[in-house]
């Protein structure tokens, strides 16, 4: 984890040192500046690391919505939980990409729990053969494809539970709490 963060420190000051004035190339050093404080980093560099990526992402608005790479929402994400709530709530009101990703998320995860329940559903499985069920034409059971689906939700968890209120579409926030609660009754 010590030699990912200072690989990420090292490209964000060689991005840094290519072009900073870009909006890119702030929330790279910005975003390494996070990662190298560690998990339990000083609340005071996390402070200053906070001002300064808010800065960055408040300046460059335009600029990041169409911020094309993944990876930097990503990590950006996946730094969000070690923000106060308020802190959360302003990075992700202030950046466009971190609230897509989030919609995109809901979209994918609540498609990809319908499609299992409705594989999974025993009534769907009597009424056809069971050789042309797609529970049956991969090699794992209902459960272990379910596992599977919920890995990268899992994984995005921390990041939803900051982003999903400013998922702009209430309708995907329903439908995706709907067939998570039925994954779940099942």
């Amino acid at each position: 984890r010590g030699t990912h963060a200072r690989v990420a420190a090292m490209a964000a000051a060689a991005a840094v040192q290519r072009d900073e004035s870009s909006p890119r190339a702030r929330l790279v050093a910005q975003l390494g500046k996070l990662e190298t404080t560690g998990p339990s980093g000083r609340s005071a560099d996390l402070a200053t690391a906070f001002e300064g990526l808010l800065e960055v992402v408040r300046e460059a608005q335009d600029a990041l919505k169409d911020l094309p790479e993944v990876d930097l929402v990503d990590r950006l994400g996946k730094q969000l939980p070690r923000f106060d709530e308020a802190q959360r709530q302003s990075l992700v009101a202030a950046c466009a990409p971190l609230r897509e990703d989030a919609e995109r998320l809901v979209e994918r995860s609540t498609a990809a729990l319908n499609g299992w329940l409705a594989e999974s559903d025993p009534g769907a499985a009597s009424s056809s053969s069971s050789s042309s069920s797609p529970a049956r034409a991969h090699s794992r059971s209902p459960p272990e494809l379910l596992l599977e689906m919920l890995q990268p939700l899992d994984a995005a968890a921390p990041r939803l539970r900051c982003c999903y209120r400013h998922c702009g579409n209430a309708d995907k926030r329903v439908r995706f709490l709907f067939a998570l609660a039925s994954v779940i009754r099942v």
